[in-house]
């Protein structure tokens, strides 16, 4: 490990997603040739996902883990740990609600915009408190019962995407219908009932009105196992031509 100076409130295993100083940082990791933008807000392409950990503060420390003033949690009994991300942090509360905690460069409000407004055609879960707390934004919402797709597809195979399909291609128009597309509609984001019917959709963090998305060039251009849905953005594209034109046909994987 490198000899980072240490936070007395994390365990020393959590550096172990820092890279070393002394390496440099692969092209591969970091798109850019691992160059960082600094700016904030807003973020850059640069910064999103796991290369925000590589934000070093002026004392070349990593930032500390996500928190919240405990007022938020004191309320329910039983807390547990649902998913510890590199940009977020996910509690079950009581196993009825989840509170995710993300960067706090998110804009909490315009998130929760998007979803009380996707609500209102698809199956979004309920929120119930939002807002900014310790060094972090933070939502309180309903958890949502069922199965996830990612997982279905993990056992059953591409079957389950084919399955699908038809569901999805209705969020799409209704989302559409509202101005909206949700950037980030993969099977993991996705949850069934025992009947195969779509019961939740979650994570909208990068949500965004219809017309400013780039939903399929994102899907082309990245090296995403799951392609079934492709064409259904394409199909929806606002501007089909210049998306037609951001996806040669070689299929090679676009950050080098």
């Amino acid at each position: 490990m490198p000899n980072l100076p240490q936070y007395k409130d994390l365990p020393s295993d959590t550096y172990s997603v820092f890279p070393e100083p002394d390496k440099p940082i692969s092209r591969y990791v970091v798109p850019g040739n691992g160059r960082r933008c600094q700016t904030c807000p807003p973020w850059s392409v640069n910064d999103i996902g796991r290369r925000f950990n590589l934000r070093f503060g002026p004392d070349d420390r990593p930032p500390p883990r996500f928190y919240v003033d405990a007022s938020l949690l004191r309320p329910y009994q039983d807390i547990r740990v649902m998913l510890d991300w590199h940009d977020s942090l996910v509690l079950l509360l009581d196993r009825k609600y989840v509170m995710k905690m993300m960067s706090p460069l998110f804009d909490v409000n315009t998130i929760v915009a998007n979803m009380e407004r996707a609500r209102e055609v698809v199956p979004v879960p309920a929120i119930h408190k939002y807002g900014r707390s310790g060094n972090c934004v933070f939502i309180i919402m309903d958890y949502v019962n069922g199965w996830q797709a990612s997982t279905l597809v993990r056992y059953f195979g591409p079957w389950v995407e084919v399955r699908l399909q038809d569901q999805i291609d209705e969020v799409i128009v209704k989302l559409s219908q509202v101005g909206l597309s949700h950037n980030d509609l993969y099977p993991r984001n996705v949850f069934l009932d025992d009947n195969w019917k779509i019961t939740g959709i979650i994570d909208w963090d990068y949500a965004a009105p219809l017309w400013a998305s780039t939903e399929y060039e994102r899907r082309s251009t990245l090296n995403f196992r799951e392609k079934t849905w492709h064409y259904l953005f394409l199909k929806h594209s606002v501007d089909r031509v210049g998306t037609l034109g951001a996806n040669p046909s070689d299929g090679k994987f676009k950050y080098y």
